[in-house]
């Protein structure tokens, strides 16, 4: 009724008002954005904050399905490989006080996973397995594949140390010699594209090789140089020399 009439002012009640925790988004993470299928790749992060100064954790999503799991405080990288596809890496921080406190997901790093070229070993080289010392001998060997489709190469180890060096692509079959002995033949096929990748070796061909054999003289013939310890059993119409 009479405005002008004011009591005093009541006690006091003291209200604390605190701002709601936030973490801030972390960078793009950083790393490799390609590679081959199988192959682990590591990734970095970071650059978030919490307002209210708290720790913060980092986790990576793959891209996959799958996730780093949080990483412990001060963490920020963490491995991965892929089966081959393109996959979007992004990664998150929350609060490591109040973990229901989780940042929005940083930008996302495309990476390109492709399949790890690789070459199938050859069948055992097919060749002859007895010889004579000297001699010059053909093998051959084949059924090599290159798991991208590439066209593959051959080389014949001969198992004496040497090889046929790699032959050009399309030739399956290589001639080799040999001093007396036993040998093991052996082939392995490369990529034409990528010289780096090679197979295993084939199964082993065994292969013996003997000295070649003494002709002796034929009757009536000249002998010239040094000879030494010949000699002949006398048979009826035997040639003296």
């Amino acid at each position: 009724t009479n405005t002008s009439v004011v009591s005093s002012p009541s006690g006091a009640l003291t209200v604390n008002i605190t701002a709601q925790e936030s973490v801030s988004a972390p960078s793009m993470p950083s790393g490799p954005t390609s590679g081959t299928a199988g192959t682990v790749y590591s990734y970095s992060t970071g650059g978030s904050t919490d307002n209210l100064g708290n720790p913060v954790q980092y986790l990576f999503n793959w891209g996959d399905g799958t996730n780093s799991g949080w990483l412990g405080t001060g963490t920020t990288s963490a491995s991965h490989s892929w089966a081959a596809g393109s996959y979007g890496v992004t990664a998150q921080a929350r609060s490591a006080t109040n973990t229901s406190v989780v940042s929005s997901p940083s930008g996302a790093l495309t990476v390109n996973i492709t399949v790890q070229e690789s070459v199938s070993a050859p069948s055992t080289p097919s060749g002859p397995t007895n010889g004579t010392a000297g001699t010059v001998y053909s093998y051959s060997t084949g059924g090599s594949t290159d798991n991208l489709g590439n066209p593959v190469q051959y080389l014949f180890n001969w198992g004496d140390g040497t090889n046929s060096s790699w032959l050009t692509t399309g030739t399956t079959s290589a001639t080799h010699s040999w001093a007396a002995g036993s040998y093991s033949v052996s082939a392995q096929a490369r990529s034409t594209t990528n010289t780096s990748v090679v197979s295993a070796p084939s199964g082993a061909l065994p292969v013996n090789i003997g000295a070649p054999a003494i002709t002796s003289p034929a009757p009536g013939s000249t002998l010239s140089g040094s000879l030494a310890n010949f000699s002949w059993n006398a048979v009826s119409g035997a040639t003296e020399y």
